[in-house]
């Protein structure tokens, strides 16, 4: 069985070490004019989270001035502390009010991107009470070692001190909802000293190392650290990265064309491009379906362009809706031999698709492949790992494409006359 699990954010810090430099909650502080938080929420949709769960106190106004109740494709809901209730009180309040089996929970001042899949596997695996994300470090005295034996359960919680080589407790949980309720009963309390620490001997605690990146803005000098580190990782802070021209991509075309958006937005080989099929690659039939290679049809200039792309991108992937099949039009066997023939042109032209992927059953609510859904999107992450939502880029000719990108959390351009939601819009793609 799956482990069922909600996602909460701890975001009701006082921030007292940071009050020097700012003034906001410790999760709003400006990371280049972006909310720490926002990179926390990207991280959170490309792990294909669509809800999440904040608990606040200290200045929860701003907080919730600034998110309402939705980030992009994620949905907020917040849980408000009445006075300030420690990490442990916070989120025991958390699961009396969500009833969920187990939370998730993350901390609002510190960064570590894994993959959350990948833990609540493990998780699952260990039958684990709790499950901790774990950072190697070297040469650290600002947090306590954590140990574990060769089937990674967690034997020891060691006080700070200088370690040449170890492993901290980075700042994501993954708890059993019972368990956690039934050892915790106390209102105001801390989880690190009053649970974890406490009952580690008890309970069945397991370690999730990862030596993914890691960072910690809850003091000044990691606060300015993380002002450079960021924004080069989630690439928000576009001016501080270098030219594209150093980086040996190949741009063309004139002012409108899709290259120009690609280089002003820094497009580089760690970047996805995500493409619609029809009407983008290939001209579209009006009320029907390509079901032959002959039908097939490449739009004008679209060969040299995925080329030039190919330069551009790391990845290049389609994604297309394909309800023929569905509709019993075609079989999945017609719609191979297409694919086939066009992957085999885009080839002989220099280009490159790193992969197909299509939704074919029909239209419904339930469609999570179908577009404007990402299952298409999660599918591609899974074969490629490297994918990053936030440093890609959707090129379609519907909304639901445009939207499809928007829910991933990526940039949209739309190809035709006008569309109010893409970042941008071109007439074609050559």
């Amino acid at each position: 069985m799956e482990v069922n699990y909600k996602i909460l954010i701890l975001a009701g810090g006082l921030g007292t070490r940071l009050k020097s430099v700012v003034s906001l909650p410790k999760c709003m502080a400006p990371i280049h004019d972006v909310p720490f938080l926002d990179y926390q929420l990207n991280y959170l949709i490309t792990q294909g989270i669509s809800e999440v769960f904040l608990s606040i106190g200290h200045q929860s106004e701003v907080i919730k001035k600034h998110y309402a109740s939705q980030f992009k494709s994620l949905q907020i809901n917040y849980i408000e502390e009445p006075e300030p209730l420690g990490t442990g009180g916070a989120i025991r309040l958390a699961f009396k009010k969500i009833g969920a089996q187990s939370l998730l929970v993350l901390n609002g001042d510190t960064m570590f991107p894994i993959n959350i899949n990948d833990l609540a596997t493990f998780h699952q695996s260990k039958n684990a009470d709790c499950t901790i994300a774990l950072k190697p470090l070297k040469n650290f005295e600002r947090y306590g070692a954590v140990e574990t034996n060769e089937e990674k359960r967690i034997t020891a919680f060691h006080e700070k001190k200088l370690v040449s080589s170890g492993q901290i407790n980075a700042g994501v949980y993954l708890l059993n909802g019972n368990v956690f309720m039934k050892h915790c009963a106390q209102e105001k309390f801390s989880i690190e000293r009053d649970f974890f620490e406490a009952k580690v001997r008890e309970l069945n605690f397991y370690g999730f190392s990862t030596d993914t990146y890691f960072i910690d803005i809850g003091i000044p000098e990691d606060y300015q650290k993380a002002q450079k580190e960021l924004p080069e990782m989630f690439n928000e802070d576009v001016s501080a990265k270098p030219s594209m021209t150093n980086q040996n991509a190949t741009f063309g075309g004139g002012e409108n064309s899709v290259f120009a958006i690609l280089k002003e937005w820094k497009v580089d080989k760690s970047w996805t491009l995500f493409l619609d099929r029809d009407g983008v690659i290939n001209e579209r039939i009006v009320d029907g379906y390509v079901k032959t290679v002959e039908e097939f049809i490449f739009n004008d200039g679209v060969l040299d362009t995925i080329k030039k792309l190919s330069e551009v991108f790391g990845r290049i992937v389609v994604v297309t809706n394909q309800q023929g099949i569905g509709k019993g039009l075609m079989t999945e066997e017609d719609l191979k031999k297409v694919h086939d023939y066009m992957l085999s042109e885009i080839e002989k032209a220099g280009g490159r698709i790193d992969n197909i992927y299509f939704a074919p059953r029909l239209a419904s609510p339930t469609n999570e492949l179908r577009k404007p859904n990402i299952g298409m999107a999660i599918q591609a992450q899974k074969d490629f790992p490297e994918i990053n939502f936030s440093k890609s880029v959707m090129i379609g000719d519907s909304s639901s494409d445009i939207e499809f990108g928007k829910n991933a959390g990526m940039k949209t351009i739309f190809v035709g006359k006008e569309n109010d939601l893409a970042d941008e819009v071109i007439p074609s793609l050559s």
